[in-house]
């Protein structure tokens, strides 16, 4: 293939045997339009270079000197100059790619298959503004081609990490390139691809790599990969789609997230639109790649309504430090759970940007301080998972309840495989009238989603469908949420969601793996009691659980048999900081002296504690034996800290505070002060919640409070 020589004829000129990428430039003109076609199957037919000639000139609406340049026996360069010497504009070079296509895909003769058709790429090359640039850059689209045809790509996976259940999400594949030569970063390649145009095929060489190493180790997680955006509707036209070189290597289109990006401006947007939503049928997932960098994503943002939208590194750098980065982080978050999205913060680095990622409550992250890139898929180091522990129990005490997660209120469902005839799922469902969906699963992934409303009218329409298998009828993107997704973020996604009912169901997976549906009618009414259970057991002072609450969660950690702590505090001398103050600043003080207890907490979360409040001015605590004394430490120590600020300043270094009793006597109080007392269920056995309690009052007046709060813990 690619080899003959001949006499200029006819306005086609056979390019003799000599370096490619010297013809190359010496047959390129400021008006010439280059195409780079490559074979990929296994022997390509002896006719090949024959037939694209004469499908490009065929497909040519102005007359035009052609040349066929061979690279090596799989792949060749195509140029293309008009007489009149003015350049096709980018409309005509896609018309033009779309009619060799049609021709190549004729067959020759009534008994010739067209195998060799559609197993040949073609792509533009490069559209340069003039000779010259070309030449400065030949060097670098020479090591580029090689790269290319030559398969020298290799990819390293990052992993994308779920922040609050510490679990990998899925792995980036990030290019990486040979250290020889000019082009030894990814982002040199890059731009010398974006000059020639061969972006997409940079693209399709690195996700056929992550395919066959995602093959070989039988990975679960999902794969992230980039898509130019400009040059995805070329991919589209390739030999393979992109859905099937997926199944080649065993990998479903769900595993496989798509990350668009912008680094050229996208010409024809519509176009772009229907590409996406094609993939979206297949059953890809879109990401957009870069957010927060330029005004150009919002757009796309707006416009795709993508499943995933990766903030860029420029945003998270040092957010810890910017207040106007942070509010529009907390923006884009709000924004993306709006319309369906979850935010990927890309780029952590230091404990103090993860620290206010998970604060702004963005549900996944990526970066050097959570996972560096691998050759493998390596799951997260230890510390890394105690860290977004730590901090994910800092949000829930700072937040004052813990958010309650959509996997909870998840039901069992129906299942099937996609093979599964509609005849059989229609049967099922007539047996189970309370039941609104099934869901399809093939080999444990989650392939798609039908209501019971769907298949009544196909079967009404048409009563031969009963046969087809339930594949034909399913929605390829059903609403998939998270099992550790609270109830109002579920809540948000289905109210911005297109065609989204109130008889509709919601899929729930559990890390990827399906645990059961939630109609959207469950949903809001589970909202509901939810948010009326909490108005009712909230202290309508500190916002913190009462009694009742507390006691409910005492019972259950008790009957679990789980080792705890069961503590009682009050605090003395509140009442006559009452007398002397008024309830307004005493009601502000007790919120305060809440809030250091709560801060106290919050640097001991592997404690497990859970924080209530009784009567006004005492509190419950509950928390794991091990941590008990750290924590009352820090508890009594936060607390004084408090107590003083709420005192004037004369009184906090006296001691002490004047009041007036009923005789108008002039008494002495103590500063008010927190005693705390704890028994614990490991050290003596405790078979219900009344015996600890009885407990720790008896223990209450052998706690010493007269230099300030203290602790005593059995």
């Amino acid at each position: 293939m690619f080899e003959s020589n001949g006499a200029p004829g006819n306005g086609v000129r056979f390019a003799p045997r000599e370096n490619p990428i010297s013809q190359f430039v010496n047959g390129f003109e400021e008006a010439t339009t280059a195409f780079l076609c490559r074979y990929t199957g296994e022997e390509p037919p002896p006719n090949m270079d024959q037939r694209i000639r004469d499908a490009l000139e065929q497909s040519l609406l102005d007359p035009c000197d052609i040349s066929l340049i061979p690279c090596d026996r799989r792949t060749c360069i195509c140029l293309a100059t008009p007489l009149s010497r003015q350049p096709f504009d980018p409309l005509h070079v896609h018309s033009l790619l779309d009619q060799m296509r049609r021709k190549l895909a004729q067959p020759e003769a009534p008994e010739a298959g067209s195998e060799g058709a559609e197993r040949l790429q073609i792509m533009p090359l490069a559209l340069v503004s003039s000779v010259g640039l070309l030449q400065e850059n030949l060097e670098e689209l020479s090591e580029l081609l090689d790269m290319l045809v030559n398969r020298r790509l290799n990819v390293q996976f990052q992993a994308i990490v779920h922040l609050n259940s510490g679990q990998v999400f899925g792995y980036e594949a990030l290019m990486r390139v040979p250290q020889s030569g000019v082009l030894r970063r990814p982002g040199a390649l890059i731009s010398a691809a974006d000059r020639a145009r061969l972006v997409s095929w940079v693209d399709i060489a690195c996700q056929e790599i992550c395919f066959t190493r995602a093959s070989q180790t039988g990975i679960k997680a999902h794969l992230f990969m980039n898509m130019d955006a400009e040059g995805l509707d070329f991919v589209h036209e390739t030999d393979r789609t992109l859905a099937d070189r997926a199944a080649e290597s065993s990998i479903s289109p769900r595993q496989i997230v798509l990350e668009l990006t912008e680094r050229q401006t996208v010409e024809d947007f519509p176009r772009l639109v229907h590409y996406i939503e094609e993939l979206r049928r297949q059953g890809f997932k879109i990401a957009i790649d870069d957010a927060g960098a330029g005004y150009s994503s919002l757009h796309t943002i707006a416009e795709l309504r993508p499943d995933f939208v990766k903030i860029d590194r420029s945003l998270v750098r040092s957010i810890e430090n910017s207040g106007t980065r942070r509010a529009l982080l907390a923006t884009l978050n709000r924004y993306a759970m709006q319309i369906g999205a979850a935010v990927i913060a890309e780029g952590i680095e230091t404990r103090d940007e993860l620290a206010v990622v998970m604060e702004i409550g963005v549900t996944y992250g990526q970066g050097y301080l959570l996972s560096r890139p691998n050759d493998g898929f390596r799951s997260l180091r230890r510390e890394i998972r105690d860290l977004l522990e730590e901090h994910v129990a800092r949000r829930r005490l700072r937040l004052g309840s813990s958010p309650f997660p959509v996997g909870k209120a998840a039901r069992v469902g129906l299942s099937f495989p996609p093979e599964t005839p509609i005849e059989t799922i229609a049967n099922k469902l007539q047996k189970n009238p309370d039941i609104e969906s099934v869901v399809i699963l093939a080999e444990e992934r989650i392939e798609g989603l039908v209501m019971r409303e769907r298949l009544a009218q196909a079967v009404s329409s048409d009563p031969d469908c009963l046969s087809r298998p339930i594949s034909t009828l399913m929605d390829c993107q059903p609403l998939i949420v998270d099992a550790e997704t609270s109830l109002e973020q579920v809540a948000k996604q289905v109210a911005y969601r297109r065609g989204m009912r109130f008889h509709h169901d919601v899929i729930v997976a559990d890390n990827g793996v399906y645990a059961g549906v939630l109609p959207v009618r469950a949903l809001l009414e589970t909202i509901t009691d939810l948010k009326v259970n909490r108005a009712r057991h909230i202290h309508p002072i500190t916002g913190l659980p009462d009694r009742i609450a507390f006691e409910q969660e005492a019972s259950l950690r008790l009957s679990q048999g789980r080792p705890t702590v069961v503590a009682f505090g009050d605090i003395r001398h509140f009442r006559a900081f009452l007398n002397a103050y008024g309830v307004e600043h005493a009601d502000e003080s007790l919120r305060k002296a809440a809030g250091a207890i709560q801060d106290a907490l919050a640097e001991h979360p592997h404690a497990d504690p859970f924080l209530a409040q009784g009567d006004y001015d005492h509190f419950y605590l509950l928390m794991a034996p091990e941590r008990a004394e750290a924590v009352c430490r820090e508890i009594v120590r936060r607390f004084d800290e408090a107590a003083r600020e709420v005192y004037a300043a004369e009184q906090s270094r006296q001691g002490y505070l004047e009041t007036k009793d009923a005789h108008g006597q002039t008494r002495r109080s103590p500063l008010f002060c927190l005693r705390l007392a704890g028994v614990s269920s490991r050290r003596q056995p405790i078979h219900h919640l009344a015996q600890a309690l009885d407990l720790v009052r008896r223990m209450l007046p052998r706690v010493q409070t007269t230099q300030g709060s203290a602790y005593l813990l059995e």
